[in-house]
């Protein structure tokens, strides 16, 4: 099983196999995920608003945990100019 960031769909995929995915995670815009990281039972998502942008300045990150029982919770936001 492999989650990946689908940056463009403003998404976070669980792909189980060929033809087999399924989307565990929606973005609100801006935001879209850029990365994804795996701790226990947690999944960790690193967003980016308007990351197919050309303006890189206003890539502000902010950290995200899907829990396993599906709750969402950001975790950081960094303020422009802390990157």
């Amino acid at each position: 099983m492999v989650y990946a960031a689908a940056t463009g769909f403003r998404s976070v995929l669980k792909i189980k196999g060929p033809g087999k995915a399924e989307t565990v995670l929606k973005a609100e815009r801006p935001w879209s995920p850029t990365g994804v990281a795996l701790q226990g039972d947690a999944i960790y998502v690193l967003e980016y608003p308007n990351a197919d942008g050309d303006k890189h300045e206003d890539w502000v990150p902010r950290v995200r945990r899907l829990s396993r029982d599906g709750k969402v919770k950001t975790l950081v936001t960094f303020p422009k100019g802390d990157r």
